[in-house]
């Protein structure tokens, strides 16, 4: 993940040829970069199958993750998926 943090320096606002904060205004931070296990489920495709159990345009598919180039909607990005009866 990652960790945002912003500074804006008007509290007091800088008066009479005062000057702003120095240094940067906008900080960002990686966290919980500890690598996940081999076994893990990308968390991509666990974002795509939660909608598995879904209706769309009145059936369900088994959505998988894509990760090629631009989306081609309606086609479900140029991928026949798999039907669930």
């Amino acid at each position: 993940g990652v960790s945002a943090s912003a500074r804006e320096c008007d509290n007091p606002e800088p008066k009479d040829g005062g000057r702003y904060c120095i240094g940067q205004r906008k900080r960002y931070k990686s966290c919980n970069v500890t690598p996940c296990p081999a076994t893990s489920e990308d968390f991509r495709q666990f974002q795509c199958s939660s909608y598995d159990n879904v209706t769309f345009r009145g059936r369900l598919y088994k959505w998988v993750l894509y990760s090629g180039g631009e989306a081609m909607f309606p086609d479900l990005h140029g991928r026949r998926l798999q039907l669930l009866y």
